[in-house]
């Protein structure tokens, strides 16, 4: 029975509760499965319960949208919250302030879930996120993950090179360590030694010696990097550069002979590589060691079902650059049971890929600004993510109103 359902028979009377608030008779117990459950069948990467004046809302995060799933009567929070806190070995009592992070595991048939909830003390009450992380044993290759055939040349070209740093960026949940981890797909493991670090595991990979780092490894990013690096790898993927430890050992472990794959926060590839010269003591130690710069953004793709046609209009073919004298088609989100009347199903990347050549690392030496590398990019026939999506647009993946959302058009009005 769904959540929804079990909701239903709470309201009406129609379920008991058991004797043991742990057993599955337990209504409480009953709804935090079928909260689960109906959450993977969404392909939902969150789960929030959110109490409000008198209830508490279920919502999920579907395609990066938040979507209203159900609405709890407050009378059945409190030993639903208790139940989320046992799975999730949280001590304590509800309220208590700040935010407690906790996780369980969860198996559905053959696939594997580790579930990190958040919980925070809020004006109406215990406010409880639950992130569905999936282990998958195999990656997207790099099409699949929805890199342009233009941006999949790039990233092959720089992943046959037997070292260097090949640096993705973007935000918070952008799809990053998917994209990593597809760059390993396009490896010859058998004739390579990867040795992936990571805080969690994303992917489990045969025959691959996978590093899910503690707390403590966590604090010294230059010991437990130079302790990898005498593992004699051929490949170092690195889930995540969040300082001048990690920037400056993995350039050491790229001027080294390694091929160092990573990730960082940064809304596009310049910004992230203007980030990185800080993060290093001195400029000349990056130039020649990056190689790869690609930043990227998840976006929804159209319900190929329901989505709608139209002509674009003469402001978009300004943006998209198009002669509005001979106006394109685009498509529009309708709704249909395909999408659970979305509009959208599932996701796709929007990826810009600098390349560092002679002439960047030059400037990059020389400490030149962010102005004067995106001037040489762009004579170098640099594509950005608002061109990437520009793309996506006229092929019918997008929506204009979806690209508008995740890229910032400003630099085309």
């Amino acid at each position: 029975m769904s959540a929804e359902g079990i909701l239903k028979c709470l309201a009406h009377g129609t379920e008991e509760r058991g004797a043991d608030a742990t057993v599955w008779a337990d209504p409480a117990v009953r709804l935090v499965n079928a909260a689960l459950l109906d959450a993977v069948r969404a392909d939902a990467s969150h789960a929030h319960f959110e109490p409000v004046d008198g209830y508490v809302r279920l919502r999920y995060r579907v395609d990066g949208a938040m979507q209203q799933s159900s609405s709890i009567d407050k009378r059945f929070w409190q030993p639903i919250a208790t139940h989320m806190r046992n799975l999730a070995g949280l001590d304590g009592a509800l309220g208590q302030e700040g935010a407690e992070p906790g996780e369980f595991t969860m198996r559905l048939g053959d696939r594997f879930f580790v579930c990190s909830l958040k919980t925070f003390d809020t004006l109406n009450g215990e406010r409880m996120t639950i992130r569905m992380g999936e282990i998958a044993r195999d990656p997207m290759s790099l099409g699949e993950i929805g890199l342009s055939d233009h941006s999949s040349a790039l990233v092959l070209r720089s992943l046959v090179r037997p070292s260097g740093m090949v640096v993705v960026a973007g935000g918070r949940a952008s799809g990053r360590t998917t994209s990593l981890y597809g760059m390993l797909g396009e490896m010859k493991a058998a004739e390579r030694s990867i040795f992936p670090v990571e805080r969690r595991i994303g992917y489990r990979l045969p025959l691959v010696s996978q590093l899910e780092v503690t707390t403590q490894q966590a604090n010294n990013p230059q010991t437990l990097i130079e302790d990898v690096v005498a593992q004699d790898p051929d490949v170092l993927l690195f889930d995540k550069i969040d300082g001048k430890a990690a920037a400056r050992s993995l350039a050491n472990a790229a001027s080294a002979g390694r091929l160092v794959l990573t990730s960082m926060d940064a809304p596009d590839s310049l910004s992230a590589l203007i980030e990185l010269i800080g993060m290093v003591d001195d400029p000349r130690h990056l130039a020649g060691r990056i190689t790869t710069v690609m930043a990227q953004r998840l976006v929804r793709r159209l319900c190929s079902v329901c989505k709608q046609s139209r002509t674009a209009s003469a402001d978009e073919c300004f943006i998209f650059g198009l002669d509005p004298t001979d106006r394109p088609t685009v498509y529009h989100p309708n709704g249909c049971p395909s999408c659970r009347s979305t509009g959208y199903r599932g996701r796709t990347v929007i990826s810009e890929v600098l390349i560092i050549d002679d002439e960047m690392n030059d400037l990059i030496a020389e400490g030149a600004s962010i102005a004067d590398l995106r001037t040489t990019a762009a004579d170098k026939g640099f594509q950005s993510l608002a061109d990437d999506g520009v793309r996506k647009v006229l092929h019918g993946e997008v929506s204009p109103g979806e690209l508008a959302r995740a890229v910032d058009l400003a630099a085309r009005l």
